[in-house]
Parts: structure tokens; C-alpha cells; sequence
């Protein structure tokens, strides 16, 4: 069984790209931490998210919760939203309005460099 302090799971949640340094960890993001620092004391890669989510909600005041959680954003309303329905799912194109913005590449699984 492994055991992680406070400090460890917000330091790779901020690894991660889940939160901002300095940010409080929300519960709901606790085990992608922890999954993500019992995968590294393993040497295995940490399992990827899931590749879509169960419901989105858009709130009159222009929050945003996916799968019952609030997200810490707002959507900005000059922008339409767009959906596209497939089959069973569907894909939304939204505009949150950032500071900052950090896209983390993919790393190259070929590379063999952690």
C-alpha cells in the first residue's frame, strides 16, 4: 500500500497540469495524483484519462461541471458553443478565456526517456 503526504500529491498534481501551483488539490483529482505517483514508484507510465466524459453541463451563469464537478472556469459568451452529435456521443467546442495557457506535447513513446 502506498502512502503520499499533502505535499507529494499537490506537486504532482501540478506536474500533471491539474492545478496551478499554489492551487488547493480538490478531492475528485486526489487519485489521478496519487495513481500518477504510485505509477512512477513503479516505473510504469500513468494510466491516461478517460477519453471522453459522462455528461457536460453548461449553467445559465456560464459555468461549466463535467460529471457533477464544477470546473474553476467560465465560458465567454460572444463566442457560440458548437456541439456535433455522434451517435451515442458528442463534442463540444467552447471558448474559456485564460492568463496563461501551457500545452504539455505528447511524449514520444518510442523515446524511451521518462
Amino acid at each position: 500500500m502506498h502512502q503520499f503526504d499533502e505535499a507529494e500529491l499537490s506537486a504532482k498534481a501540478v506536474e500533471l497540469g491539474l492545478i496551478a501551483d499554489g492551487q488547493a488539490l480538490p478531492r475528485h483529482l486526489r487519485s489521478h495524483a496519487a495513481a500518477a505517483l504510485v505509477a512512477a514508484r513503479q516505473g510504469q507510465p500513468p494510466e491516461a484519462p478517460e477519453a471522453e466524459a459522462g455528461h457536460l453541463v453548461i449553467t445559465g451563469d456560464r459555468r461549466v461541471l463535467l460529471d457533477g464537478h464544477a470546473l474553476p472556469v467560465l465560458v465567454v459568451d460572444d463566442d457560440p458553443i458548437h456541439v456535433v452529435l455522434q451517435g451515442d456521443a458528442a463534442t463540444i467546442r467552447l471558448t474559456i478565456a485564460a492568463r496563461t495557457i501551457i500545452v504539455h506535447p505528447e511524449e514520444s513513446k518510442s523515446s524511451g526517456q521518462a
